[in-house]
């Protein structure tokens, strides 16, 4: 052998393709608590604060924490040249990504997808998922994501 790798070498081929996911990227996905101050809360039925004057919920009635994970992965960011590629997707826009991450990592992407104002930092890009998929190739599970930019 002359440093390939064999196709009968699973292993191998694992390693080959996870030396793929060298792109850090980070999720963001945040939980609400409802403001406990006196007076105040998140009501449900208008989907708005009950004080929106509270100095500790800023008016929103409602309190943010945001859980934050890093994951690697493969990035390609969808461009005039790609378009053709994917012409019979009619939702591939120019600046969306097609993100191919590790098995691990798919229930941090699927949150990501499911849960509002949850997004993913990708070079300085607001990206949300608009499909998570679980791919297995060559003796590899892999998560394939779409993605589309949703603010910067």
């Amino acid at each position: 052998m002359h440093g390939l790798t064999s196709p009968f070498d699973r292993h191998g081929m694992k390693s080959t393709i996870e030396g793929l996911f060298t792109r850090r990227i980070y999720a963001f996905v945040p939980t609400f608590t409802a403001c406990t101050a006196q007076g105040c809360g998140f009501n449900d039925f208008t989907q708005s604060a009950i004080n929106p004057s509270c100095g500790i919920c800023r008016g929103t009635g409602r309190i943010a924490s945001m859980h934050t994970a890093h994951m690697t992965c493969r990035i390609t960011w969808i461009d005039a040249a790609r378009i053709d590629i994917y012409r019979g997707v009619v939702s591939a826009e120019i600046g969306d990504a097609n993100i191919q991450g590790k098995y691990q990592d798919l229930n941090t992407y699927q949150r990501v997808m499911l849960t509002a104002d949850a997004y993913l930092l990708v070079d300085g890009q607001h990206l949300k998922p608009t499909s998570v998929i679980v791919d297995r190739s060559e003796g590899i599970t892999s998560v394939d994501i779409r993605a589309v930019i949703v603010r910067s």
